[in-house]
């Protein structure tokens, strides 16, 4: 009973480090292209991103892995998920910014 609350404790505390990590999503503008033509390139540089993860991770083994979070391996499985979120959003970024894209300044920043 100990050991499984301490894998609990464990997995928690992850997702806790892995959600104060996650930045909020940028807004891009390219200011050569109409708006209309932002939304597409946006879809296509996701797209491109997932893809290439897949690629490189080995055609989805994180979505193949259980889901049991307090399992045999979860912590590794959890630290591999993030570290391929935070991968996928450095091939968006550098694919929007290959596009001619920036990231949208906020107000107030």
């Amino acid at each position: 009973m100990c050991h499984r609350a301490g894998h609990y404790l464990a997995a928690v505390a992850i997702c806790l480090l892995v959600g104060c990590a996650a930045k909020p999503a940028k807004l891009w503008e390219n200011p050569a292209l109409p708006r209309d033509e932002w939304p597409i390139d946006n879809s296509e540089c996701r797209r491109l991103a997932e893809r290439k993860i897949d690629q490189e991770i080995g055609a989805n083994e994180l979505d193949r892995a259980p889901d049991n979070i307090a399992g045999p391996g979860a912590y590794q499985r959890n630290v591999n998920r993030a570290d391929a979120a935070r991968r996928q959003a450095q091939l968006f970024s550098a694919c929007m910014t290959e596009r001619g894209y920036r990231p949208l300044k906020r107000q107030g920043s």
